[in-house]
């Protein structure tokens, strides 16, 4: 024991002089400096319920500090209670008694800021790791973060963006305040977003979302399967849907592609897509819906500038209905028509109960009709028997009734007006010009046959079975070449010739002269002999009075 308080004594008067202690060493560099000659311990507790130790090694590069059994090391703070423990499993807990992971921090914040502002770009270091590997990492020169997996150099210094974050399978956030979560998801564009399986954010505060969808332009947005935005501020949504014009917005299905007219960011043009509707099927690309900035619409139609609203698709014949069982209108483009309590699909059928019409026209023979049901439907999709009433063809002849107009109005079937009484006709001599005598009478109208007839299906005439009383166009025209005249609106028959009997008024008129002058002439013939039978009955009355005598 005095040998111990003897070598303290010395000890300490060491310390005092020299200040550094040493144990191993003859010439210690700092205040307490121990120095195995060989490998070993340089402090072990013996007792096994203590056991802390700090040991160090000869030739190499590491010394350890910890315990060599199996229990757990502890830092402890002023209080007494262990702030960090170091497992025997290699867990560590950070204000956690248990630590179920190699890093566990209990309740309290955790706060990862290094001094001072943060490095220019082109001054900051290298991360603290590159190349293929999973890891989470918090990339302080760059103020960026990446936790998940990458299979090259995704997360190397050039690819990681300031104040970015990356998350999943080989992501990149390489732009100014990107965002990429999912499996190969690219942010490039700066302040942009990409979410999913392989989109790709590339224009400035753009958003992809997705697989694969592209947000190409600056503030656009992608979301979907195949999605790609790339007019500036457009919006792609859906499936294979492409917003290419400037602030359009696409949804819907594989979406028709198309070249803008307006060029440059934040440009437009009225011309050009502001919302569509993509309706492709089995890969074909289309579109059910087109408005243009200018507000023309399109349903079927991909460039509505003729009109405000054009439709270009249809079910059957029809490619609009505005009404439904309470009677209402169909447009019709087959043959372009308006159809009123109607519709066509594989045949003419009532939208409501009641009666129907139609107006229509046949592009390619140019006619106009009008066509009204005999009967009224009693429920909605019966059929609408519909007949034609007027009609109008190109060189603006018209008849009521149906068949081919041969005159300026034909009517195929009786006609009246109130009253009664002929057409007037302008007859002012002031409109009228090389007038001369009309000859035709008597002789004329004796050379005319009557005849009771039908029509042929050739006439056009639905009624083939009414017995009429006429002429025959080819007979009277030898007779009054002017009452008649030929045209060719009837396909069937060329040159077909129709009877106006107007002329025949005014031949009446002569032949009625005729034969008053006739009459007359005979009157005066008449006159004479009566005279001249007089003129003998008194001779012979004198003879018989003479023999009388």
């Amino acid at each position: 024991m005095k040998i111990f308080f003897t070598s303290m004594i010395i000890c300490a008067g060491l310390v005092a002089s020299a200040q550094n202690v040493g144990i191993g060493t003859t010439a210690p560099g700092t205040k307490f400096t121990v120095r195995p000659v060989e490998l070993g311990y340089v402090m072990e507790n013996s007792a096994e319920n203590s056991p802390v130790v700090i040991k160090t090694f000869l030739n190499t590069t590491f010394g350890q500090i910890g315990t060599s059994s199996n229990h757990p090391f502890e830092l402890m703070a002023h209080d007494g209670i262990g702030q960090f423990r170091l497992m025997p499993n290699g867990y560590t807990g950070i204000g956690i008694e248990n630590p179920t992971a190699k890093l566990h921090v209990g309740y309290g914040n955790v706060l990862f800021a290094p001094p001072g502002a943060m490095p220019s770009v082109n001054l900051a270091a290298n991360p603290p790791t590159s190349g293929g590997g999973h890891r989470m990492m918090w990339y302080a020169d760059k103020a960026a973060f990446r936790v998940g997996s990458v299979s090259s150099t995704q997360w190397d210094k050039d690819s990681i963006g300031v104040n970015s974050v990356a998350m999943g399978n080989s992501t990149k956030a390489i732009g100014r305040e990107t965002f990429a979560v999912g499996n190969g998801a690219v942010a490039r564009g700066a302040a942009s977003v990409a979410i999913g399986p392989g989109p790709r954010a590339e224009g400035s505060h753009s958003t992809a979302m997705g697989y694969l969808s592209e947000a190409a332009a600056s503030f656009s947005l992608s979301i979907g399967m195949y999605t790609k935005a790339t007019g500036y501020g457009s919006n792609a949504l859906g499936a294979y849907t492409k917003a290419a014009s400037n602030w359009e917005t696409v949804v819907g299905y594989n979406s028709k592609e198309y070249t803008p007219f307006a060029t440059g960011d934040n440009f437009t043009n009225q011309k050009d897509r502001v919302f569509t509707i993509g309706n492709g099927f089995n890969f074909e690309p289309s579109n059910a819906l087109v408005v243009l900035k200018s507000g023309n619409t399109g349903i079927g139609e991909d460039n509505p500038l003729l009109a405000g609203l054009i439709v270009n698709t249809k079910v059957s014949a029809v490619n609009a209905l505005f009404g439904s069982n309470t009677s209402g209108v169909a447009i019709e483009s087959q043959s372009p028509g308006i159809a009123y309590n109607c519709y066509y699909n594989d045949s003419r059928k009532a939208i409501s109960p009641g009666y129907a019409a139609l107006t229509g026209q046949d592009p390619n023979g140019g006619r106009f009709y009008i066509m009204t049901s005999s009967t009224s439907a009693t429920i909605a999709d019966a059929t609408a028997d519909l007949q034609e009433r007027i009609s109008i063809i190109p060189n603006g002849n018209v008849i009521i009734g149906g068949g081919t107009p041969d005159q300026r109005l034909s009517v195929n079937g009786n006609a009246s007006k109130t009253g009664g009484g002929a057409w007037a006709t302008f007859s002012d001599a002031r409109v009228k010009k090389n007038i001369s005598p009309y000859t035709a009478g008597l002789a004329e109208i004796l050379a005319i046959r009557p005849v009771s007839f039908q029509y042929n299906e050739l006439s056009g005439y639905a009624d083939v079975n009414t017995q009429f009383v006429g002429v025959i166009a080819q007979e009277i025209e030898n007779i009054l070449p002017n009452t008649i005249s030929k045209t060719d609106v009837n396909p069937a028959v060329k040159d077909l010739r129709s009877f106006n009997s107007s002329e025949l008024t005014y031949t009446l008129i002569n032949a009625v002269k005729e034969q008053q002058l006739q009459m007359e002439q005979e009157r005066k013939e008449q006159h004479a002999i009566i005279a001249a039978l007089k003129l003998q009955l008194e001779q012979l009355q004198k003879q018989i009075d003479a023999l009388k005598k």
